[in-house]
């Protein structure tokens, strides 16, 4: 896989990101990632990456900050790390 390094960015003007064809599928994720994500599509393969802000629930401040702790270990574990 692959892991994700950026800036956060202002949450305020979020934008939605479709995962799915139903209400569920909507994330709402900085305009940074949104920005990011077009150029992180890869026409050859399929690409695996962990992005913090789609992998974790940030909806749970407990397990975020649990993960958050975690991000060297998958940075050291990812085949790439994107920055």
């Amino acid at each position: 896989f692959d892991a994700l390094s950026y800036t956060w960015g202002s949450p305020a003007d979020p934008e939605t990101l479709l995962a799915g064809s139903h209400e569920k599928g909507k994330l709402h994720i900085i305009r940074n990632l949104a920005t990011a994500l077009p150029y992180l599509k890869s026409p050859e393969r399929e690409r695996l990456i962990c992005i913090d802000a789609i992998c974790i629930d940030q909806s749970d401040y407990d397990a975020s900050a649990l993960q958050v702790q975690l991000m060297p270990d998958i940075y050291k574990a990812a085949e790439n790390v994107v920055c």
